[in-house]
């Protein structure tokens, strides 16, 4: 067929594409046994198995030189037709449940030498089915292995010189091409006014004809750019001319030969496009988007990646001329046009056929070596931009309607967005996907459609750690169960039967692989057995994060839970912190000989062992009743809030300028609360527990009642809350330094020591310990927890120097 087609040099040109590919078999981008191979050396093979195996399979695709004289073609169209169909594995699958393979179902460790992970999906990928041949007309098993080497012989010298000069028989391609139907001429064209005027009636007949002809062409080749688009093989049909000799939806759909006379001579005498055809998205428009498609399929199979951009750039302007123009009022979306052009976009932008090979449809040891290309597209910009165009064309097959036949790049479609989906799951890089600016998410092909792509790629990670593993994600369980219910194709239902194979394999390997090597760019879940120091060695794997990161990964990774996650790390931070700054002041109050000269009220013996202790029962008390609820629904308030707490640790800076609002916003909110507080009735009934000191120690920082430590509390997590709310870029990292330092600030400011290093001598605007000491030794003024600003402005300065300041 190539040849009677004038398509040899390209048959040339692929041969030496496919054989420069690297690996021990080269193989096409198809994923199966390349076609092209030199008929001597395949046929030499093929012929020195003892045992040849007739059984004619998908991923043998059949060369030209076969189609002999008395060749049985009747044969071989059964074994292809019985390729097609599902393997023995997949026939009772009238439900599409999850398929695993049996090894799986054990439930025990792999021995050595079981098949891999890619292996099992190179079997169940939907180009490789293993369905048995009819064998029609085919040597039966007894005399296979009869077949000797002087019949190989024979067979070779008798095939070998039909190579270059016979078709394939009964192709479609031949038959369009003998009937002489692939004119480039328009045919309103060949109409003329004069006869359209003399007899309306026999001349739309005519037009009817011949635009039926063109029209039927054009399906063909649209057929024909599906086929090779799925299999990333080169097309047969393509030519550019084609669509002009398509005629608009309005001459087509004329009912009567008065309206289409109308229709063509207002046409003919404008040259203007009709606004009418605008009611219904025109199949001159989807056969426009698949010569698009063809040619950034092109540029693919020829290595020239420079033309992709211009492509992009046709395809934007085909997005504003013929989809964005269209409101929904205008009618439904018959060709799924929108589908179709977020899916060829996703071809400009990323290799499938390098995606699919680091599935592994062709096995473990070609997926390794495309597993790094797959990674470092799922952290690029590029793997954002294409899991947002891989959602939105879920979401424009979704809203179909569900009695509508589908177009025949419908599956297609979505098997290409649930593959980007799954790669990018599988592959991202759990330290790098919310390190990223809003900028990133400005791309120029949706930057005018109204999509917030920030929002979609936040729902594709979900507020998880490192966001959902393949296994786990609903939506492209979503995509799956979309797929599988697409019309009545058996070509859809063998693509979702192939995905629910990949992930719930993937699933029961990430499972038993109790050693597995696990890599930080991957969303396998860790080992459930596994211990800290087993997740830590897991986490150093991964080279860019910090002692710090390695350990708040290991920590999420082993309670795989964020919530029970979220309340340890920040309420065994609140203990440890909080007691372990204690410690120093309960030693200086031990030792009055060293550090009695430093004592803020000198003339006041130091707490005895006695009211410290009840001082540490009291506020474990207050710790455990009042603070750890709150601290347990911190995280669905984060969430809530949009604080951060997956990796990587905000920078330095950030971190400086985020504990520096804080600290004068909650001194703001602290003035004003404590000030309230000394108000009688609300003294009396809240804040009277926590002046029982009136020379105040440590310990006695959170000596507080339960009310005034839920709304002192409220101060201190209110702004992280707040920030993050309007900006999205306040980590929880952040929330437990600023916490601590809020502690330690608490902590010193009632220790009852004033140091010469104390950092009131160095910051004038601090408060410090002397400053709160007078607080609880006149019971008035000085309200602030960190500054002095509030207490100045509005008088409320205690003891002597307030006096003194009153008086000046």
């Amino acid at each position: 067929m190539l040849e009677a087609n004038g398509n040899s040099s390209t048959v040339d040109k692929a041969y030496e594409r496919v054989s420069q590919q690297p690996g021990p078999a080269a193989s096409s981008p198809s994923g199966c046994l390349s076609s092209l191979s030199p008929p001597d050396n395949a046929l030499n093979e093929n012929l020195q198995c003892q045992a040849y195996d007739w059984t004619l399979e998908s991923m043998t695709q059949i060369p030209t030189w076969l189609a002999t004289d008395d060749f049985d073609i009747n044969a071989l169209n059964a074994a292809i037709i019985a390729s097609t169909n599902l393997p023995a594995l997949l026939q009772n699958s009238a439900t599409m449940g999850p398929i695993s393979d049996p090894l799986l179902q054990t439930g025990e460790s792999l021995p050595n030498g079981t098949e891999k992970f890619e292996d099992i999906i190179c079997r169940h990928w939907f180009t490789h089915p293993e369905a048995p041949g009819t064998e029609h007309g085919l040597p039966d098993r007894e005399s296979r292995a009869t077949v000797d080497e002087p019949y190989r012989q024979g067979l070779t010298e008798r095939l070998q010189y039909r190579v270059p000069t016979d078709p394939l028989p009964s192709t479609d391609f031949l038959w369009v091409r003998r009937i002489r139907v692939l004119r480039s001429h328009q045919s309103t064209c060949e109409i003329e006014r004069e006869e359209i005027e003399r007899d309306p009636e026999g001349a739309w007949t005519k037009w009817v004809a011949k635009e039926e002809q063109r029209r039927l062409v054009a399906g063909l080749a649209i057929l024909d750019s599906e086929f090779a688009d799925l299999f990333l093989s080169e097309p047969y049909m393509r030519r550019p001319s084609l669509r002009s000799s398509i005629s608009d939806d309005e001459i087509w759909t004329a009912p009567t030969a008065a309206d289409w006379s109308r229709s063509l001579t207002r046409q003919l005498s404008s040259h203007v496009r009709s606004d009418s055809m605008a009611k219904q998205n025109s199949f001159k428009e989807y056969f426009a988007l698949e010569e698009i498609a063809g040619s950034v399929c092109d540029a693919r199979m020829s290595d020239d990646y420079s033309a992709l951009p211009s492509q992009q750039s046709v395809l934007e302007k085909f997005y504003c001329n013929n989809i964005t123009q269209r409101s929904s009022s205008v009618g439904p979306d018959n060709f799924c046009l929108r589908a179709l052009w977020h899916v060829t976009f996703l071809s400009s932008l990323v290799d499938y056929d390098r995606l699919e090979l680091a599935v592994g449809r062709e096995g473990h040891e070609e997926s390794q070596r495309h597993v790094c290309y797959a990674r470092a597209w799922a952290n690029s910009r590029d793997g954002w931009r294409c899991v947002v165009h891989a959602v939105l064309t879920f979401r424009c097959l979704e809203s179909m309607p569900i009695a509508k036949e589908p177009p025949i790049h419908a599956p297609r479609s979505l098997h290409r967005a649930i593959l980007v989906l799954y790669c990018y799951l599988q592959f991202k890089d759990i330290a790098d996907h919310t390190d990223v600016t809003r900028n990133a998410f400005d791309f120029p092909e949706l930057s005018h459609a109204g999509i917030n792509c920030e929002r979609i790629l936040a729902e594709v990670n979900g507020p998880g750690m490192w966001g959902p593993k393949p296994m786990h994600s609903s939506m492209l369980c979503h995509f799956i169960e979309l797929l599988r219910r697409f019309g009545h194709w058996g070509l859809a239902r063998q693509q979702a039967a192939m995905w629910e194979v990949v992930v719930a394999d993937e699933g029961m390997y990430s499972s038993l692989y109790t050693n597995m090597e696990f890599n930080m760019n991957s969303t396998f879940a860790p080992p459930a057995a596994a211990t800290y120091p087993e997740l830590y060695a897991l986490a150093s794997q991964n080279p860019k994060l910090s002692f710090l990161e390695k350990a708040w990964w290991t920590h999420y990774a082993y309670w795989d839970n964020d919530i029970i996650a979220t309340g340890i790390i920040t309420f065994l931070a609140h203990e440890i912190l909080y007691f372990a700054r204690c410690i120093p002041w309960i030693i200086a109050d031990a030792l009055p000989t060293l550090f009695h000269r430093f004592k803020i009220q000198d003339k006041k013996a130091p707490p005895s062992a006695k009211e410290q202790w009840s001082c540490v029962k009291y506020i474990l008390a207050i710790h455990f009743i009042v603070e750890m609820p709150m601290i347990v629904l911190f995280h669905p308030m984060m969430e809530l809030f949009g604080l951060k707490y997956a990796l990587p640790f905000p920078d330095l800076k950030t971190l400086a300028i985020q504990i520096t609002i804080f600290f004068f916003v909650e001194d703001t909110y602290h003035y004003w609360l404590h000030r309230a507080f000394h108000w009688g009735p609300l003294y009396r009934a809240i804040h009277r527990v926590h002046h029982q000191y009136a020379a105040p120690f440590g310990l006695t920082a959170e000596y507080a009642s339960p009310w005034e430590t839920m709304l002192l509390g409220l101060g201190t997590i209110g702004p992280p809350l707040v920030l993050g709310y309007f900006t999205g870029e306040v980590h929880l990292m952040t929330v437990l330094a600023w916490v601590a330092l809020r502690q330690f600030q608490a902590i010193d400011a009632h220790s009852g020591y004033d140091f010469p290093w104390s950092l009131r001598r160095i910051f004038p605007l601090w408060g410090g310990s002397d400053w709160h000491d007078d607080h609880h030794r006149y019971f008035r003024g000085n309200y602030s927890s960190s500054f002095k600003h509030w207490d100045v402005l509005m008088g409320t300065v205690a003891g002597p120097r307030g006096k003194k300041m009153r008086q000046e």
